[in-house]
């Protein structure tokens, strides 16, 4: 008896020393014991993810800055380098995204975001990504117009509960937006790859399923605003999202709230230089564009610029 104390005692000892681990087995049970560490750190770390803040990403693929003239040999952009981030689906990058599927915009617990570009699995990804759910992706750095994004991601949903998504949308004028990024010389701004409710948007030309729809500020058509002078904004594809959710049709001269992500066209170019809009779709849960009823004498101006608006179209024909 005491020959074997002694042996358990030695062997212990040796554990300890070189830090490694040992299965207890209880002879009484016929499934195998918990592994058990008896080392202070973990013996193989090599299969555990490191999951990247999306601000850190953001930074590590562009450090000089956003913007389409960053990335040259002077301030080289890192680019096919893979990431991990987690965050939740808060928007698609168009509007439908069985059309041009794979396109997400996804927003971590410090508030900042990035497009996730083309899924690897697209059945997967149609199936099983909704707004509002949290994930774990994976993708591979580029940098498109100006501003980063992580490309051929996969992914795994990480928590199923549908989080309130309209809670991510900051609410903003696209006065606010353009007087802060129109001119600034790139796009590390306090709006841009942010997630923002607009409200009381006029539609200001027709819908398009494949460039930018205009949108007007209610406000400054209201105040008697010139028309040069009117605060606008772009919204991609709109068209898409309109066919698919609003009944009646969506037209010039109608009034929504439009919760959307902010991004931009060839930022950095003087000849491109356009802040955009992508409106995300709905869901079950989220109303990504509310249709507003407006005062008869409201609805009477709206009226009157939609004329206005029409004529302008059919004399530029």
């Amino acid at each position: 008896m005491k020959l074997k104390k002694l042996f358990v005692v030695g062997l212990l000892a040796l554990i300890a020393t070189v830090g490694c681990s040992v299965v207890i087995v209880d002879p009484s049970s016929s499934t195998p014991g918990t592994s058990v560490d008896t080392s202070e750190t973990s013996s193989d770390s090599s299969d555990v993810t490191e999951v990247t803040a999306i601000k850190d990403v953001i930074d590590e693929i562009m450090p000089f800055g956003l913007g389409k003239g960053v990335c040259d040999d002077e301030n080289p952009c890192v680019k096919d380098k893979t990431f991990t981030i987690e965050g939740y689906v808060v928007g698609y990058g168009d509007g439908n995204y069985a059309l041009d599927p794979g396109q997400i915009y996804v927003q971590d617990e410090n508030g900042d975001s990035i497009l996730l570009h083309s899924a690897k699995d697209l059945d997967k990804f149609s199936n099983e990504l909704y707004l509002g759910k949290k994930i774990r992706a994976t993708g591979v750095s580029d940098v498109y117009n100006g501003l980063p994004q992580l490309k051929g991601f996969d992914f795994e949903i990480i928590d199923d509960t549908i989080a309130d998504v309209a809670s991510f949308y900051t609410t903003v004028t696209i006065n606010e937006v353009l007087d802060a990024e129109e001119l600034e010389s790139d796009l590390r701004g306090e709006y841009i790859l942010g997630q923002y409710k607009f409200e009381d948007l006029v539609v200001y030309t027709e819908p398009t399923t494949s460039g930018l729809t205009t949108f007007a500020s209610l406000a400054d058509i209201l105040e008697g605003k010139p028309e040069d002078e009117v605060a606008k904004i772009g919204v991609y594809r709109f068209g898409q999202i309109a066919s698919m959710y609003l009944e009646p049709k969506i037209k010039v001269g109608d009034v929504v709230d439009l919760y959307a992500s902010l991004t931009a066209y060839g930022y950095g170019e003087t000849d491109k230089n356009s802040i955009q809009l992508h409106a995300t779709r709905t869901s079950e849960t989220f109303q990504a564009i509310v249709k507003k009823e407006v005062s008869p004498e409201v609805g009477a101006k709206l009226d009157a610029v939609a004329i206005v608006l029409q004529d302008l179209v059919r004399n530029n024909q």
